[in-house]
């Protein structure tokens, strides 16, 4: 009877761990990442009044951001100050989202997305209503001076090179991982960062089940806490400061032709380094990143100072509170 559970039971991973690619494969990133509205933030050298879809906005501080519904239609501006008037048409673009298909399901998902109102975005404008050539200037969003931020991430693509007591070098790259911290603009262009984070090798990109038979395998992962300063530049920023974390490498020897571990070996160091980012904001809140954290010195281990790194690519969403 256990044999045949156990037979069932591999049977059954298998059909939904292909349930889970089908359904990663048929999936649209727009559809999920988009909401139906987008951000507009327009900017304009003096006070001004800002008509868009019949809506008539005042700026503050030279700036007003718009919900508007997203559409491959281009998006006509009023703006008016004292006695001017100019009117601008934003053409719709292809968002991030649209793009990040290619990398989630080799690009189906475009096809899914091809009609879809959630395909498309506008871009941030900076206008002159006094400039008599009716024309318009794209600008990524500024710092938000004195406020804070929510951070939340998925290091979605990790490389770590670990170098474990009485083992090897060791370097593996996987899938998974989850960030959460706070941004507090200090000034107009740059911002603190604080940050916990743990990332993982998982072997796909989805969190799906997925068959061993006998043998080992190696798995390796970190958590760590983070605090940089950053600075912003248009939808550009980068950072620069220390991280304290584990870095944790184990190997799990199976039973022949079961996936059953029999037994494991672990081992795990804490270690202080520096952390490197580099953002590209894509709408009001999500940006894509990379971070670099080498670590140079190592606790409980007999090496005190060796070189050890991890590398993510980030999905990182900061909201503002």
């Amino acid at each position: 009877m256990g044999k045949y559970y156990a037979i069932y039971r591999l049977n059954l991973m298998k059909h939904l761990f292909a349930a889970a690619i089908i359904l990663c494969l048929l999936s649209s990133c727009a559809r999920v990442m988009n909401e139906r509205l987008t951000t507009v933030t327009i900017r304009t050298t003096k006070p001004s009044k800002i008509v868009v879809n019949k809506d008539t906005l005042s700026t503050r501080k030279n700036k007003v951001s718009i919900k508007t519904p997203r559409s491959a239609e281009p998006l006509t501006v009023v703006a008016i100050s004292d006695n001017s008037s100019r009117t601008v048409t934003i053409p719709a673009k292809n968002s991030f989202a649209w793009y990040y298909n290619i990398v989630t399901n080799f690009g189906i998902g475009m096809l899914i997305d091809k009609n879809a109102p959630q395909r498309y975005t506008y871009p941030n404008i900076y206008i002159d209503p006094l400039d008599v050539m009716n024309d318009f200037y794209i600008c990524g969003p500024t710092g938000h001076y004195g406020e804070f931020l929510l951070h939340l991430s998925l290091p979605h693509a990790n490389q770590f090179v670990f170098k474990p007591d009485g083992e090897k070098l060791q370097s593996n790259g996987g899938f998974l991982g989850l960030s959460v911290g706070l941004d507090y603009y200090h000034t107009y262009s740059q911002f603190i960062n604080l940050s916990a984070s743990a990332v993982t090798d998982f072997v796909v990109p989805v969190p799906a089940p997925y068959d061993r038979f006998g043998g080992s395998y190696k798995t390796m992962s970190s958590m760590f806490v983070s605090l940089s300063n950053n600075h912003k530049i248009e939808r550009f920023s980068f950072g620069y400061g220390l991280f304290y974390g584990q870095n944790k490498w184990r190997v799990n020897y199976l039973r022949d032709s079961s996936q059953t571990i029999d037994h494991s070996i672990t081992k795990k160091h804490n270690v202080l380094g520096l952390v490197g980012t580099t953002y590209y904001q894509f709408g009001p809140s999500f940006n894509l990143g990379l971070i670099y954290r080498p670590s140079f010195i190592r606790f409980g281990t007999l090496q005190r100072f060796r070189y050890e790194h991890l590398i993510s690519l980030d999905l990182a969403w900061k909201i503002k509170l």
